[in-house]
């Protein structure tokens, strides 16, 4: 027994084994190619180019990012890169919405609001025209479930504000899937955050970014604002992490300051917020709240 002893002792010495050779889970509550997963791969860089620590990126979507959000609570030693979408989900779906992850969710950092766009097929020079489309015939609109981000988009286009005449939603399981039927001609229009990955595709065209002001990242795309449609509509993105070290979770935030300058955020759609995380947080809890 005593041998036995001596030998794992002397394994965890010339191996040098610690607690922190065990790879950290991201976990990421929609699929891949989406604007959540990119900022996570972005992430998955910071950390391991600037530090000795090692993680995993997890896509598990679903349910408006519920599963994840459940994965989340069972697991020790993740992070979870939410949204303030899926966070908020909690008033749409009372039941199956899993309520402790407010009380286990410590937050580490945060990315400050990204606006929403209105992406569409190149058949459509701008808005108006988009609008004027949408009088003789249903616009076809990519949304994912009820309480995500597109299906609010959807919503306010087509519902709420009337912003088009006549909609039909075409039901998606990932924006990935949805991006793929944009580009191929298949849908009329889909609305991501600023940080998707339909930038660049031939086929597709922003029309309008869901904010106040037009954004660095996109300067050639008029605002909702400017085009008369006075609606905004964002979402930040927080890191979160359950059962790391002190120690761990310093390195995280220093990383992400080191890598993460003024392009890259611009990148993602983001800028670094000045506002500490724990304070963001606990605005933010208040609001959801009242």
């Amino acid at each position: 027994m005593i041998n036995l002893l001596f030998s794992f002792l002397s394994f965890i010495f010339l191996t040098g084994f610690t607690w922190t050779t065990n790879p950290i889970t991201i976990i990421v509550p929609f699929s891949a190619g989406g604007a959540t997963d990119i900022l996570a791969r972005h992430i998955e860089v910071a950390i391991e180019t600037n530090s000795d620590l090692s993680v995993v990126v997890f896509n598990q979507g679903g349910a408006s990012g519920i599963i994840g959000m459940r994965s989340f609570v069972q697991k020790n030693r993740s992070l979870f890169l939410a949204t303030e979408t899926i966070i908020t989900n909690k008033n749409i779906f009372p039941d199956s919405y899993p309520n402790e992850i407010i009380d286990m969710a410590l937050p580490i950092h945060f990315f400050t609001n990204s606006p929403y766009v209105v992406y569409a097929n190149t058949r459509f020079n701008d808005v108006f025209s988009l609008i004027e489309t949408s009088k003789a015939r249903d616009i076809l609109v990519g949304a994912a479930a009820p309480g995500s981000g597109s299906f609010t988009m959807y919503d306010i286009l087509c519902n709420k504000n009337k912003i088009l005449n006549n909609c039909r939603r075409v039901s998606y399981k990932s924006g990935g899937d949805a991006t793929l039927d944009l580009y191929a001609g298949r849908l009329d229009i889909f609305s991501s955050l600023i940080s998707t990955n339909l930038l660049g595709m031939e086929t597709v065209k922003p029309l309008m970014i869901m904010s106040k002001k037009r954004s660095s990242f996109l300067p050639n795309v008029p605002s909702s604002y400017e085009l008369g449609i006075q609606i905004e509509k964002d979402n930040w993105h927080g890191l979160f992490h359950k059962g790391l070290h002190k120690d761990e979770i310093e390195k995280i935030i220093k990383s992400l300051h080191k890598y993460f300058d003024d392009e890259k955020l611009k990148l993602v759609g983001h800028s670094m917020s000045d506002i500490s995380a724990k304070q963001f947080w606990n605005d933010k809890l208040n609001e959801f709240n009242n």
